[in-house]
């Protein structure tokens, strides 16, 4: 996160209104604006673009934001899938921390980075832009109790703060249990979701965006009782 400018913790009712958004069934953009307060942008049907950038005139006009430039970046609808594209700006747009160089299909969960300003996209629940994990003729994994415990730890930055995954310390400070027991679990969470077979530097990523897609772990979890 950034100078504060990026997502972080969210408060219980600014997690309620995420499930609300997502139970309305549209996309939606989740963001902080120049007070640190929780926006949300609904893309509906009516709409095809959405300008950003500082000036005024941008359908969504970071003002508060030095390092977004007038006309920052598009965000429009494609065949029925949101692109986002940069337009020419100082600093570049990122998604999922990577510069784009041309047109990218958005997909839920990507966080778009224009200047200091993080814009989480939130897919509808029944697009087809949601992430999901090919079945590949394999049964649906079934962790156990203390694996789904280190399993949320580990998505806990996802859910709330758009995107990332906790690091073995931080999961083990939180569940009161060593690192070794949680590397423990590590282990047979990569194994469970077939993740043998990618970079060790992505594994955890990716058992976090598999453990989301199939709903094993979702913002429920955290929602205030």
């Amino acid at each position: 996160m950034t100078e504060g400018l990026g997502l972080h913790s969210r408060t219980p009712v600014e997690l309620k209104a995420v499930l609300e958004a997502e139970r309305r069934g549209v996309p939606f953009l989740e963001y902080r604006d120049g007070d640190d307060a929780q926006r949300i942008v609904e893309l509906r049907p009516e709409r095809e673009r959405l300008s950003v950038g500082r000036l005024a005139g941008c359908e969504l006009a970071l003002g508060w934001d030095s390092e977004v430039s007038r006309a920052h970046a598009l965000l429009e609808r494609v065949g029925g899938a949101w692109t986002v594209e940069d337009r020419g700006s100082s600093n570049g747009t990122l998604v999922n921390a990577v510069r784009i160089t041309g047109p990218h299909v958005l997909h839920d969960g990507d966080v778009v980075r224009v200047g200091r300003t993080q814009l989480v996209f939130h897919a509808a629940a029944d697009d087809d832009l949601r992430r999901t994990t090919p079945a590949l003729d394999r049964a649906m994994p079934s962790p156990t109790e203390s694996q789904r415990k280190v399993l949320l730890e580990l998505c806990r930055p996802a859910l709330e703060r758009g995107g990332g995954a906790a690091s073995n310390r931080e999961i083990a400070e939180a569940l009161f249990v060593s690192v070794e027991t949680v590397k423990t679990h590590m282990r047979a969470l990569f194994e469970a979701f077939d993740v043998g077979d990618v970079p060790q530097y992505h594994k955890r990523t990716e058992l976090v965006r598999r453990a989301l897609g199939t709903g094993l772990v979702s913002a429920r979890e955290l929602e205030p009782r």
